[in-house]
């Protein structure tokens, strides 16, 4: 039999290449094969390119001039050795970046793309991972669900990424899903230097939408449940070329194993033609920032740009969105994310006399990381003063109100429910400029804020309904004994539902103020007089009401009465052997539940002094002598009461070592049961033998003397 001629080589590599490729006759890069017309020369290798392992042009002709079966297993090797090509929709691209240990791949169906993908890791220097992507110019936005990713590391990562080219060392920008799990932003701000986070939030994982924007030089990255409202995790400056490559990119952080990610719902496109932000109002950098500011408006979302020093001190650095504004009005907004370029990022809004860095100024902002602030420079040059301490993240709304020169700001988490976060006097100059301001808080680092829910207006397009009230206690006519402690009480409500503050007063004397219900606050040592309480109920746009007044009285305090104390221990008449240990114990009261303090006393010596019942002192190497002890009572009125003194002796031991009781010695005697050591006698006659070491140790403790009774039997 003859060889197998020219042609039937030709077709079948045709459908071995056309089987392995989906009959795709383009031009393979990594792992596409160029299919063009007319008679070739046999398949060569070409060189190895950058960013993939393999790179094969192997032309098939319709003729070959010499063929022989080692080509054909060559191809089929070389087929089966080349990178599995990735079944991704036009335009798209995949291969690998980085020369993985395993090769990757990924397909579409539906709008989801699966992507398989082994690698190191995305970070360091380098990175190894698989990457779905396009080439594209200018300003644009990329984003995707990330629905799962498999744990083959804790790091493992799923997200979307720009880079400047298809170099495993490239510089690039990445935000993305870890099992962790967290979400990950991190950069690396040219070809070969070191990968760097730029923000970590733990705790949160897939499903998950991450979204990289870019607008010139700076990238923000943000991240969201719904795909709807997104939270900004950071903004950073990397120069790029203007056509970078952009998409999905996917790592198993573990060199001998594949992981899966699936991403749904993704997007790139191009940056939307925004003329800036609506008319009348403006955008500008006030204070000179380093880095430029900018701003955008889109389907009613502002995007604003910003670096800045701060909004602090005697002089501002942020941008600033604004339009004039004349007489007394209110701006409100939300804050629906904030970059973390540091802790004290702020945006938020702002009334400002001027667009000079020192100008008077008020603000109600948001911080990336101290919650909100109520801010306010009341003179020009003047150093910035503000109220803090108010825990909250993005998202969350900002109010400011502004009544001739009071300025009251707020915050919220639902923009119904107003929490006051103080109010100040700044005198500003009409008209004033009113509108949204961000800062980054970092000379070298940018932020970017997304703020939605603008509203502008002035106090006469709005008229106010007060809120009502009323004081629930103490009742009328009320009688206290000083120094008292008042409980007061109040409800009230507002019929717009933006109920800010109740205050309590007595007089004109502020007690307390609370923000939520139930409305309540406690005055305590109230001194002796009559007074005249309200409740005093504020609404966030400036309404008052007053309750009613409630008249109580407080009296004069009565005449204290002095405590009682009892010494219990030891028992007058008894009697130790030098060097003897005692205890002194003692009960006291006092009538008023005010008790002190108890003090033992030898003589008018002082011995110890105990705060707390049971009241006792153990006095050791006592020598010999005679002793009269006491306890001496006192209360917090400065009462005291004593008792009467026990005379206790301490004889040095005889020599044959035998205490001797004198004719007059009281005693108790019980052979049977639980010994009773209550009695106040110096002596027990107890059973030698029934009685255990442990009693006899604790009836010396108490100064007792044990003599014991004892059976010799029958003789």
């Amino acid at each position: 039999m003859s060889p197998p001629g020219d042609w039937f080589f030709g077709q079948l590599i045709q459908r071995i290449v056309r089987k392995r490729l989906g009959n795709r006759p383009d031009t393979l890069t990594g792992s596409r094969l160029a299919l063009p017309p007319g008679n070739q020369t046999p398949i060569t290798p070409a060189p190895r390119a950058a960013s993939f392992q393999r790179v094969f042009h192997m032309p098939i002709c319709r003729r070959f001039d010499v063929i022989r079966v080692s080509w054909l297993l060559a191809l089929i090797a070389l087929c089966g050795a080349s990178r599995a090509f990735a079944a991704v929709p036009s335009p798209w691209a995949a291969g690998d970046i980085g020369t993985p240990a395993l090769a990757g791949s990924a397909s579409a169906s539906n709008g989801t793309f699966t992507v398989t993908a082994s690698g190191v890791d995305i970070w360091n220097a380098s990175d190894q991972f698989h990457f779905v992507y396009q080439q594209l110019s200018g300003d644009f936005d990329v984003s995707t669900r990330v629905e799962s990713i498999a744990n083959t590391s804790a790091w493992a990562k799923a997200g979307v990424m720009i880079r400047t080219s298809l170099a495993a060392n490239s510089a690039e920008v990445f935000a993305g899903v870890t099992p962790a799990p967290g979400v990950t932003f991190q950069q690396r701000s040219a070809a070969g230097v070191a990968t760097v986070s730029a923000g970590f939030t733990a705790g949160i994982g897939a499903p998950r939408w991450v979204r990289l924007v870019r607008a010139g030089t700076n990238i923000t990255a943000s991240m969201s449940t719904d795909g709807i409202q997104w939270t900004a995790i950071n903004t950073v400056s990397v120069s790029m070329a203007s056509s970078v490559y952009a998409g999905l990119a996917v790592t198993s952080h573990n060199a001998g194993v594949t992981t899966t990610a699936t991403l749904s719902n993704v997007a790139l496109k191009a940056a939307a033609a925004a003329g800036g932000v609506p008319s009348p109002q403006k955008a500008a950098d006030i204070g000179t920032p380093a880095i430029k500011g900018s701003a955008t408006y889109v389907g009613g979302q502002y995007t604003v740009n910003a670096g800045g020093l701060d909004i602090w001190g005697s002089s501002d650095q942020f941008h600033y969105v604004y339009q004039p504004l004349s007489g007394d009005g209110e701006i409100i907004a939300r804050v629906a994310g904030l970059g973390a370029s540091a802790a004290w990022a702020k945006a938020g809004v702002m009334v400002r006399e001027t667009l000079a860095a020192n100008s008077r100024h008020a603000d109600a902002l948001l911080t990336s990381g101290h919650g909100y602030s109520f801010q306010r420079r009341i003179d020009p040059s003047g150093l910035t003063v503000s109220n803090t301490g108010f825990s909250g993240v993005a998202p969350g709304w900002v109010r400011l109100v502004r009544t001739g020169f009071k300025f009251d700001a707020y915050r919220s988490t639902d923009g119904k429910t107003w929490t006051l976060l103080g109010s100040d006097t700044v005198p500003m100059a009409d008209p004033v400029y009113v509108g949204l301001a961000v800062t980054s808080h970092n000379a070298t680092v940018g932020t970017t804020a997304l703020i939605d829910t603008l509203t502008i207006k002035s106090a006469a397009t709005d008229t106010n309904q007060p809120p009502t009230v009323s004081l629930t206690a103490p009742t009328a006519a009320s009688t206290f004994t000083a120094p008292a402690t008042i409980a007061m009480s109040a409800t009230a409500s507002d019929p717009e539902n933006r109920l800010s503050h109740v205050d309590f007063f007595a007089g004109t004397t502020l007690i307390s103020s609370t923000t939520t219900a139930p409305f309540a606050a406690t005055w305590s040592a109230a001194p002796a007089g009559t007074y005249s309480l309200t409740a005093v109920a504020s609404d966030a746009d400036g309404g008052k009401t007053t309750s009613t007044a409630v008249t109580v009285t407080v009296q004069g305090a009565t005449t204290n009465k002095p405590p009682t104390v009892t010494l219990t221990s030891p028992v007058s008449g008894s009697s130790a052997t030098a060097p003897a240990s005692l205890t002194l114990s003692a009960t006291a009261s006092d009538p008023e539940g005010r008790l002190a303090r108890v003090d033992f006393y030898n003589g008018t010596s002082l011995l110890q002094s105990d705060t707390t019942a049971p009241y006792s002192f153990s006095w050791s190497s006592v020598p010999a002598g005679t002793y009269a002890v006491k306890a001496v009572a006192y209360d917090a009125d400065g009462g005291s009461a004593s008792s009467p003194a026990a005379t206790i002796t301490v004889s040095t031991a005889a020599s044959s070592g035998i205490w001797v009781p004198s004719l007059v010695t009281p005693w108790q005697w019980q052979l049977t049961g639980t010994i009773d050591q209550s009695m106040n006698v110096p002596m027990y006659d107890i059973d030698l033998f029934d009685t255990s070491s442990t009693v006899v140790a604790s009836l010396h403790a108490k100064g007792r003397r044990a003599v014991c009774y004892m059976s010799a039997g029958t003789w």
